[in-house]
Formats: C-alpha cells, structure tokens, sequence
C-alpha cells in the first residue's frame, strides 16, 4: 500500500538506506490460484534485476577493479516453512522434493535468514525492542491504519490479503494447520513443525544420493546432440541403467528432460511410462516403441537404445519451386534444418542452369 511504501521509505531514510520501489503493473487478476505464483516470479525477477544493477554501478565506481557479489534476503520464517510442506503434500511433489524452503537458493541469489525463527518470535521481538522503532521519530505524518503499533515498539504492517481463504496457502495456514496441531502433539506446540523438520531433512538427504547416482549415469552413459535437440543412451544392463535403484532411474529422465526441455518438468506418471519404456523387453519382433513426453518432445525405444528427440514439425502450406537445371559435374552444399529432407527427381538435361533471383541472387 501506500502506506507501507512512505514508511518503509522514511524508515531507510532515517537509517540512511537505499531505498528501491517499483510496482507491479498486473495487478488485477481473477485466478486467484495464479495470482500468487505469478506475483512471486514478478518480485524474484525484479530483485535479482535490481540486485544485477547495483553490483554493476558498484564495479563502475570502482573503475572495474574490484570483485562484488551480493544476495538478496527475505523474510520468511519457519511458520512459512510449515506452509510450503503442507501445500507440497496437498498439491503431489516426489519425495525427494518433500522438504522446505532452503536457506540459500543453488544459484546463490537468494538468502533466507529467518527460517529457525517462528513468526511469533518475530511477533514478540518487534513488540518488545523499542531500541529500533523510528516510528515516533519519523512517521508521524503517515497514517496508522493497518498498521500494528504500541507506544515503545516496532511497526509492521499485515497483508489484509493474508485473511482471505481463496489463496490456497491462507486456507492452509488459517485451518489446517491448526488441526494438525491439536492432533500432533498435546501439549507441544511445535511438535508438527519438528515432524516436518525430520521429514524435511530426510528428503533432502535422499535427493542428495538420488541426484548424484543419477547425474553419474548421465556423465558416463548418455550421449547428446548437438545445440539440445536431443540425448540417447542403451538400456542394455551391461550400461548400468537396469541395476540402477528406481528413485535413480526415474531422476535420470527427469534431470534429461528438465536440461532439454528449458527447466520444465513432466508428470511422475509420464517419467513412470518412460521407465517402462526403457526396461521393458521388446519381443515379438518388436523393434521400435514411442512415447510422448511434453511439447514437441518424444521418448523412442529402438532395440537396446533409447532416444529423447524433438518431434518433427510438420510443414505444411509451403511455397514448392521445381527447378530444372544442368548439372555436369557439380556439386552443392546447403545447409538446412535437420528435420528437413530432399528428394531429387526427374532431372532434365535439357534445361537452363540457373534462376536469378530479385535480389541478384542465383538458385543453382
């Protein structure tokens, strides 16, 4: 609100702290199940553009001499934590991704310093150290509505917006967590959030081992095209690929399929029928099986291989020029896509060697 951006502002003023504000222009949105996601990628790509901009501006005032790296810090706590798990069970996720948010994203971008700290802590630390509160100092002329405020304490604002149960996590936080609570621990309250913290725990140490089998099999077994169109590997066992554990053989295609795929993921179902698809035996004289993945991408079992290509496109209204041309001796080269093929018939010896084209240009 407006509120909050004047105070936010006059606080890091008083503190002599940069100041950044901008706002996100789609704000209207009748999806409220994509609203938030949609939000959370507009802010992450913002503050990662802006913290790319400050470190740029700090290395020009250096004249280009120094090293500079940076991060940016939120401020979600292990109430937060709590949420992401639940909402992961409720919404389907493997197991290895079953844990909370990590303390410093894999890129290094982002930092999240208060996860061991319950909002309830934070609640009590901002109501009782008047050391920090600016507000009586600066603030004075904004309005207090919103706000929660005592004589000697810190101000913060509340999301109106955290009330509402049509944004899924809110119904999660307003009603099934405290349910879960009362049945979790009597007399603990925080006996749900250690459950979780173990599960958490235990995830993230399996998918440790599950990616780092995985990516072994990849580096030693598969082979990829040229600029990403595609990877093939054998199946047969002396490859490795039957003796993998199945967590490791279902995270195999899902790292090849998010590194071909631009990030994306599939289904487990789908990654599931191309694990069959890979260990199953072709009889019969069965040679070939396919299966579609995603997009324009497919799975091919051929023999003891198998491949993940880029499905060819179909071209279809296409301008067709026949050339007639004499050829004695001659040979050409033309680089085309490689889904492209050339057929060559009934070539007439008779005919004219070469078109010229409105730009100058000769088609041989």
């Amino acid at each position: 609100s407006v509120n909050e951006s004047r105070f936010v502002s006059q606080w890091c003023d008083h503190y002599n702290i940069p100041f950044h504000t901008h706002t996100w222009e789609k704000i209207h949105d009748n999806n409220a199940s994509g609203l938030p996601a949609s939000a959370r990628e507009w802010r992450r790509t913002f503050s990662l553009s802006l913290l790319n901009h400050l470190l740029l501006v700090k290395k020009k005032n250096d004249n280009g001499n120094g090293i500079f790296s940076g991060c940016i810090a939120t401020a979600h706590h292990s109430d937060d934590q709590l949420e992401t798990c639940i909402l992961k069970l409720l919404r389907g996720v493997h197991i290895t991704h079953l844990h909370g948010m990590l303390p410093k994203s894999v890129d290094g971008n982002y930092i999240k310093p208060l996860l061991d700290i319950s909002k309830a802590e934070l609640t009590e630390f901002m109501l009782w150290n008047s050391e920090f509160n600016p507000y009586s100092a600066i603030c004075t002329d904004i309005e207090r509505e919103g706000a929660n405020i005592n004589v000697n304490d810190i101000t913060w604002f509340e999301d109106e917006s955290n009330q509402s149960r049509k944004y899924k996590r809110n119904a999660v936080r307003l009603d099934i967590i405290p349910l879960l609570e009362r049945h979790a621990g009597v007399g603990n309250k925080d006996a749900l959030k250690k459950h979780f913290e173990k599960l958490s725990e235990q995830s993230l140490d399996l998918r440790e081992w599950v990616e780092k089998e995985a990516q072994a099999f990849i580096d030693s077994s598969v082979t990829f095209y040229e600029s990403g169109s595609g990877c093939e590997f054998s199946v047969l066992p002396s490859h490795h690929f039957l003796s993998l554990a199945k967590p490791v053989q279902t995270e195999v295609f899902h790292t090849l399929i998010h590194r071909l795929h631009s990030g994306k993921s599939v289904d487990y179902n789908r990654i599931k029928e191309l694990v069959q698809l890979s260990t199953e035996q072709l009889g019969n004289g069965t040679r070939q099986k396919e299966r579609e993945i995603r997009g324009n991408w497919m799975a091919e079992r051929i023999g003891n291989t198998l491949k993940i290509k880029k499905k060819l496109e179909k071209v279809e209204n296409f301008l067709t020029r026949r050339l007639h041309c004499t050829l004695p001796n001659l040979f050409g080269y033309v680089d085309l896509p490689s889904s492209c093929e050339v057929h060559v018939t009934n070539i007439d010896q008779n005919c004219s060697s070469c078109i010229e084209e409105a730009d100058g240009s000769e088609v041989i």
